[in-house]
């Protein structure tokens, strides 16, 4: 019985430890919060039912701090009125930014601040753009469902984010540009990679 004791404290210690250590590494590593960045005056960055679109916005830091990444966030698409108007009542962070926090936290591969485990990107400035065209990244028109104006601009958002990280963020500074995204968003990088690199050509950068 005592050795049976002697060895549940040993575990219970152990766990303890490791949990103290996860908290400590925790708190030792940069934050990984994001903040909002609505694109309110790009007229046409808007999301299906018109409001602005946004992006989750965190600055590099050492000598990561010319070093960038833009990713587009997946969600798949509709393809009729149908699917759309289901869209919309299924998951409305797709069509709208209405909902979007102010901050959002992003810690998980890419955007892990940890530098063992993302070694390239850990401390590069990071933004997280959000998906609300439904159309692939690729759209750039619009429809009416059910009397209601639908507006499909993932190409123009793509401009919009690109062209507000040059005028706010330094981006004509960047020393390299990591363009990336996820499911619907790998599709929009696969669509827009050539543009995005004629949009980083006019602004100076040819990295």
């Amino acid at each position: 019985m005592n050795d049976a004791r002697r060895f549940v404290r040993g575990i219970a210690l152990l766990l303890c430890l490791a949990l103290v250590s996860s908290v400590v590494l925790a708190q030792s590593l940069p934050s990984t919060t994001m903040t909002k960045v609505l694109l309110s005056s790009y007229a046409n960055a808007v999301c299906n039912d018109g409001s602005p679109a946004a992006f989750y916005w965190r600055p590099g830091f050492g000598n990561g701090n010319t070093s960038y990444v833009v990713h587009l966030q997946g969600g798949a698409w509709c393809t009729d009125q149908a699917s759309c108007l289901d869209r919309a009542t299924s998951s409305p962070d797709l069509v709208s930014s209405n909902g979007y926090p102010a901050t959002s936290d992003h810690s998980l591969g890419l955007f892990s601040t940890n530098s063992s485990l993302n070694r390239g990107w850990y401390n590069a400035n990071m933004a997280y753009v959000m998906y609300c065209t439904s159309d692939s990244w690729s759209g750039n028109a619009t429809a009416t469902f059910a009397g209601q104006l639908w507006r499909f601009q993932g190409r123009r958002v793509i401009e919009a984010v690109f062209e507000k990280l040059r005028d706010s963020y330094g981006l004509d500074r960047a020393s390299q540009v990591l363009f990336s995204g996820c499911s619907a968003g790998g599709q929009g990088v696969i669509v827009n990679v050539d543009h995005v690199q004629n949009i980083l050509y006019s602004f100076g950068i040819s990295t």
